[in-house]
């Protein structure tokens, strides 16, 4: 007769620990700002809202964008900062809908 074999870890997983300071928090009123397509300059993050579409930039890079009633999310970058952006977005009731960073870009009416 087999026994089943345990499995035991001797230590346990360690975890990043959670991020904190000026960089989350300018991280959170970025993400608030997008949702309600108010502009904000940040250190390292930026909204700049447009007549019909509000984008969050980091740096030159577009990560997300809101338009009307879907937030416009791109794929690749930070997983972390992309599921918070998800998480936003579903809070509010908004379509999610992840792209390329190429499609992004055509969509925000820049040639690529």
């Amino acid at each position: 007769m087999e026994r089943g074999r345990l499995i035991t870890c001797s230590e346990p997983a360690r975890r990043r620990p959670p991020a904190r300071g000026r960089f989350v928090r300018e991280h959170d009123a970025a993400l608030s700002a997008l949702v309600d397509r108010r502009p904000m300059l940040g250190e390292r993050l930026e909204v700049e809202v447009r007549p019909d579409i509000a984008i969050l930039w980091q740096q030159d890079v577009p990560l997300a964008a809101r338009l009307g009633a879907s937030m416009l999310v791109r794929r690749g970058g930070s997983v972390r900062a992309r599921a918070a952006i998800e998480r936003a977005a579903s809070a509010e009731g908004l379509v999610l809908q992840t792209m390329g960073e190429q499609r992004l870009w055509k969509l925000l009416g820049v040639p690529g």
